[in-house]
Parts: structure tokens; sequence; C-alpha cells
């Protein structure tokens, strides 16, 4: 008898060990499959495998250097994890304040720099309710950024809207972990199609209309300091 309680526990583990094992492999095909390089609108485009297993894209758009990264967000107890989808331009804007706008601010968004900016700025009477306005300068070209902002944040899944001197990013939310599984068994797994080509095309559109905005708010700002 227990000669048939070993080799069933043996058997048993080792169906087990093979079903954790191709869990595992399906994990990393489909994290591995939600960026690509084809159809990007990146020039130069190249992918790299990030630690946590997911795909970075570097590349350049509209001249800048630029890339598109996955964020699983699951350091908050009780939330539900996320995935977000982050684009940046990294196109130099000098002389620009650091602006974070950020929908439903919980305290915990790691990815951000918010909690280190020390103004808190009142939002625009007609934007999106839930945002969250920090600025490093008591004064943010936030009527120049309106429209941007606005049609940034016009999605329910925008996150953030971030300009610094080094560029532009916006992050927006790809997936939520399935509820009941989390809550249940604590697994954080993601039901997400690849991000669309779609979407990042009209997000790398909008942070170069936002870089380009901002430059020439700078040209206007450095001609009226010339002519006073």
């Amino acid at each position: 008898m227990p000669f048939e309680l070993a080799a069933a526990s043996c058997v048993l583990a080792g169906v087990l060990a093979a079903g954790y094992r191709r869990d595992r492999r399906r994990h990393r095909q489909w994290q591995q499959s939600m960026l690509d390089c084809a159809d990007s609108p990146l020039d130069d485009c190249a992918r790299h495998i990030e630690p946590d297993g997911y795909p970075m894209l570097t590349g350049r758009y509209g001249g800048f250097p630029a890339e598109v990264r996955l964020i699983r967000d699951d350091v908050t107890v009780r939330k539900v994890p996320c995935l977000w989808l982050s684009v940046s331009l990294h196109a130099p804007l000098p002389g620009c304040p650091t602006l974070d706008v950020v929908a439903r601010m919980r305290g915990t968004e790691f990815y951000s720099p918010l909690l280190s900016l020390p103004h808190r700025l009142e939002a625009l009477p007609h934007w999106p309710s839930e945002l969250t306005v920090k600025c490093n300068s008591p004064a943010a070209p936030l009527a120049e950024l309106s429209r941007w902002i606005c049609e940034h944040f016009a999605d329910p899944g925008a996150k953030e809207f971030l300009v610094t001197p080094r560029g532009v990013r916006l992050v927006h939310q790809v997936a939520q972990a399935r509820r009941a599984e989390y809550l249940v068994l604590r697994a954080g797994h993601f039901d997400a199609e690849p991000v669309a080509t779609t979407t990042l095309h009209a997000l790398f559109a909008r942070v170069l209309a936002v870089s380009q905005t901002l430059s020439a708010h700078a040209d206007r700002t450095r001609a009226t300091q010339a002519a006073a």
C-alpha cells in the first residue's frame, strides 16, 4: 500500500509539474505577443524582452528616440492588477517644467513621478473629472496643453499625461486581471489581445503633437521676453 501511494504521488506531482510548465510556456508566449515591430509607427524599430518577460519596442518617431513599454501594476493589496501601456517620445524640451496629470490617483503609481512633484495645480474647469495635476513649478502651460489633455483623458483607459524637459509620455490601460480569479486565487492573469498598431499610431501622433505644442510655446515665450 505505501508503495502504491508513493507511486500515485509521483505521478500526480509529474502531472502538476507538466501542467505548470505548460501554463508558464503559454504565458510567456502571450507576453511576447503583446508588442511587435510589424506595422509599428517607429522607424528603426527593435524589440527587446524585459526581465519581467514583457517586450519593449525602441526606435524613432518624428526624428526623435521613442519607446513603448508594458508595465504590470500589482503593488496594491486588494486591487485587481492592471497592465499599462507606456508610450514615450524623447524630444528635448528645454525650459519645460515637469508636469504630471494622473487620472484616479491612488498614490501607488510607482511608474509616475507624481508624488515627488511639490506643486499641486487646479485642473481646468472643462477637463475630465478625477484628474490630479502636479508640477515642479507653480506655473505650467495648462491652457496650451488643454486640448491634448482633454483628448487623452476622454478615453476612460487613459492613466497619465507626463511632460518633462526630456520629452513626453502617455500611459494607457491595456488590460485588467480577471477579478473573480484574482479575488479567489490571487492569480493576476490578463485577457488581452496584442496592442493594436492603430493604438500605437494614435498615441505617438499625440505625443509628437504635444511636443510640438510645447516647443512652439517656448519659442513664443522667448520672443516675448526678447521684445520686452
